[in-house]
């Protein structure tokens, strides 16, 4: 499982980067437009975290939560230690 966590309370799970992905996406839009928020997404193929953070402090979101996941979405893909099937050498 992936697991989502956040400075602002966030504590999930999910079983692909895709629904892991989407659970931080809800929670941004949620979240975001009130503050700043740090996340982490751990997977289960590695003990070292994706972190990141967003802040919109009130701004228009004018696509910065669909980039950031976009780009969170990407990390966790070219992982190699995030990928079922790959291990780091």
């Amino acid at each position: 499982m992936y697991s989502v966590t956040s400075s602002a309370g966030l504590d999930s799970r999910a079983p692909t980067i895709e629904q892991a992905a989407a659970v931080l996406a809800r929670y941004l839009h949620e979240m975001a437009p009130d503050g700043p928020v740090h996340w982490e997404i751990t997977t289960p193929f590695s003990a070292v975290p994706h972190t990141g953070h967003l802040r919109l402090n009130d701004l228009p979101d004018d696509g910065f939560i669909a980039d950031t996941v976009a780009a969170v979405t990407q990390d966790l893909r070219a992982d190699p230690a995030g990928r079922p099937g790959t291990r780091p050498s």
